[in-house]
């Protein structure tokens, strides 16, 4: 998929369509509006965001993305999209009227868009896909996607994460929601515990409820077993909310790997020990537990590693 930082002089593309939205999530009913562009004569790309406007228009009150732009390039390639056009939305983009934006994309030879129904673009929201067809352009609108009686939304998935809801989330985006990141060096106490563990600078900042989980992980091709803490650590006198991961079965250096995982199973909430040999012993019983479930018989199946029942 071509990527264009802003939106370009030209495109070079041959009878180019456009989908128009934030996207963040990449969920179900933003599958179905570009299900709808594949499904026309042309080249089909995106419009979206670096970022959530939220940020730009009422920060106090943005929602945190679900998306980190890396991934959602990922998945609007994965979704068939043959180019993307990444504009960052700033407050010069915010004042933009809807005529001067109309205009951009006829100079850039779209004629033919797809758009959510309740689509609206340029300052104080002016614009709408009835606006567009005034301009000539050919406008489909989608009528969003219900799930349970309600609109499927990044709202709703945003809920049943940071609730601790995976399935729901998973319902939702139509696949699971990712922790995803690069692995920083921490302060190695884990290895200490003897439950080595890869602290994630996440991409994204949509956070799931806080605690210990089973999941599994992916590393490359490979997934493996893990077990996930999600918190301030606070047998350690933490304050800074992380995330770790401890890989089952994984021997060697993760250090600067990216790796996405997948919760699947709730174990605790996180608490305060009395001493590291408690917190230690804990750790001990998560795993126990975890591996006993259904959760690791499914995050197993394709592991990287031999792992059978720790006693």
């Amino acid at each position: 998929m071509k990527v264009f930082q802003g939106i370009p002089a030209k495109l070079g593309v041959k009878n180019p369509l456009l989908a128009i939205g934030v996207f963040d999530g990449l969920h179900k009913g933003h599958l179905a509006v570009l299900r709808r562009l594949r499904g026309l004569k042309g080249t089909p790309g995106v419009l979206t965001f670096d970022g959530l406007p939220e940020h730009v228009i009422a920060p106090g009150y943005a929602p945190p993305a679900l998306l980190s732009t890396r991934q959602k390039l990922e998945f609007l390639a994965s979704a068939g999209m043959k180019f993307s056009i990444l504009q960052r939305f700033d407050r010069r983009f915010a004042a933009l009227s809807a005529g001067a934006f109309a205009d951009k994309l006829q100079r850039l030879g779209i004629k033919e868009l797809v758009v959510g129904d309740d689509f609206v673009f340029g300052a104080h929201a002016s614009g709408n896909a009835e606006f567009l067809r005034m301009r000539g352009f050919k406008v489909h609108e989608v009528k969003a996607l219900q799930s349970g009686g309600r609109p499927v939304s990044s709202t709703r998935i945003r809920a049943a994460v940071s609730g601790g809801h995976m399935s729901e989330a998973k319902k939702l985006l139509g696949r699971p929601f990712l922790l995803s990141g690069s692995v920083q060096k921490g302060q190695r106490l884990g290895r200490k515990l003897g439950f080595p563990t890869a602290n994630l600078k996440l991409e994204h900042e949509a956070l799931p409820k806080a605690g210990v989980w089973g999941g599994k992980a992916k590393l490359g091709s490979n997934e493996w077993p893990c077990l996930a803490n999600l918190g301030v650590r606070p047998t350690l006198g933490g304050k800074r909310f992380v995330t770790e991961l401890h890989l089952l079965g994984y021997k060697g250096n993760l250090y600067g790997k990216r790796l996405e995982a997948e919760l699947l199973l709730y174990l605790r909430p996180e608490k305060r020990f009395e001493s590291l040999e408690a917190l230690k012993k804990q750790i001990r019983l998560d795993e126990v537990r975890f591996r006993r479930s259904r959760a690791f018989r499914s995050a197993s199946r394709n592991s990287g590693a031999r792992l059978g029942p720790r006693r």
